[in-house]
């Protein structure tokens, strides 16, 4: 826990721990990492508490994966594939690009799925977890004089 809370506000853990988790839910999956690493460089996050809550949250990917794609072709009245995840999993291993050309446009649907849903949830989270870690004992960081 003293590396996750390092000399390091309750707000910016919970930036860090709301990455994590929200990028863990996008519909791509092999996403996650690349996309934490970016995260954590361009907004200067905890990288541990970032990549810690993103592992953690990853079963979220395969709880949400399915329902995104399948509302996103509702969305764009777009033809849905009614696989299951397992058929997918399946389709992907035995033949790559047959399943990417079968996910693909429902992939993109899903993902505008995600990034509309994704604002307000980013903020739930944030609050939640500022008023969570603002009640840990969090060592704060000394103010500069």
């Amino acid at each position: 826990m003293a590396l996750l809370n390092q000399g390091i506000t309750p707000a910016k853990l919970s930036w860090a721990v709301t990455a994590g988790v929200m990028i863990a839910t996008i519909p791509v999956f092999g996403s996650g990492t690349i996309l934490c690493l970016a995260c954590i460089a361009l907004f200067r996050l905890n990288p541990a508490a970032v990549l810690l809550a993103n592992q953690l949250a990853y079963p979220l990917q395969f709880v949400f994966f399915l329902p995104l794609l399948r509302t996103g072709d509702w969305l764009f009245d777009a033809p849905s594939s009614n696989r299951t995840l397992s058929e997918l999993f399946d389709l992907f291993s035995s033949d790559p690009w047959l399943a990417f050309q079968t996910l693909g446009w429902s992939t993109l649907n899903g993902l505008v799925v995600w990034a509309m849903a994704a604002i307000p949830t980013t903020l739930a989270l944030f609050v939640a977890f500022r008023w969570l870690f603002s009640r840990l004992p969090i060592k704060r960081p000394a103010a500069n004089t």
